[in-house]
């Protein structure tokens, strides 16, 4: 069985990953204080993911330009 994610899957994973840190941002000015921390540690989570995808995109020579919103 092929375990290979797929450039559509990253694509796509990373266009949620940076919608849900997008909402993110807006929201966490009306958390209250522990809501905000664990905010924030997803947004970093998040990011790491994000990175991570970049990173194979770019072994697979895909160009920024091709990766949507950064």
């Amino acid at each position: 069985m092929d375990t290979a994610i797929t450039t559509n899957d990253q694509l796509r994973a990373r266009a949620a990953h940076m919608d849900n840190l997008k909402r993110l941002r807006h929201q966490i000015y009306s958390l209250n204080a522990k809501d905000a921390a664990r905010a924030e540690t997803t947004m970093a989570n998040l990011m790491q993911q994000v990175y991570d995808i970049d990173e194979a995109l770019r072994i697979k020579g895909k160009q920024p330009a091709e990766w949507g919103d950064a």
